[in-house]
């Protein structure tokens, strides 16, 4: 079973298993990362056929050079980053992941395969996660 980052438990749990997920922000980056669970209409036969029985939908986004982050953040209170004023997707992927292999719906325990997935790094892994924000659950 994979282990949760000690640093990822002060986020918020999803409420629900296997449904739900994050928008975090990263302070190094510069950019929002939304991390949600699939709704199971892209998993193509042959990934079932590999084992996968579930995905996660990996968005990244950057704010343009006229928007404050702050407008930015507020605006994540009542919409999803896709509605935010100023906001651009930058990169989209999406993780196919087996259960079993977590066995949590929590997502929080998909998040550092997630962040790995579109390329979140850190040079000192002791500081890894130290710089996301939560801007949103989503």
């Amino acid at each position: 079973m994979k282990q949760i980052n000690p640093v990822l438990y002060s986020l918020p749990r999803n409420d629900y298993d296997y449904e739900g997920g994050l928008t975090l922000y990263s302070v190094k980056d510069k950019l929002f990362y939304r991390i949600v669970f699939g709704t199971g209409d892209n998993l193509l036969h042959e990934d079932i056929e590999a084992g996968y029985d579930d995905y996660l939908m990996i968005d990244t986004y950057k704010v343009d050079e006229h928007t404050p982050l702050s407008r930015v953040f507020s605006q994540l209170n009542e919409y999803e980053i896709d509605d935010v004023d100023g906001v651009e997707e930058v990169y989209g992927s999406q993780l196919l992941v087996r259960r079993k292999d977590y066995e949590t719906g929590d997502i929080r325990a998909y998040l550092a395969d997630a962040l790995d997935e579109i390329g979140y790094t850190c040079e000192d892994k002791e500081k890894m996660y130290h710089d996301l924000i939560l801007a949103r659950e989503d």
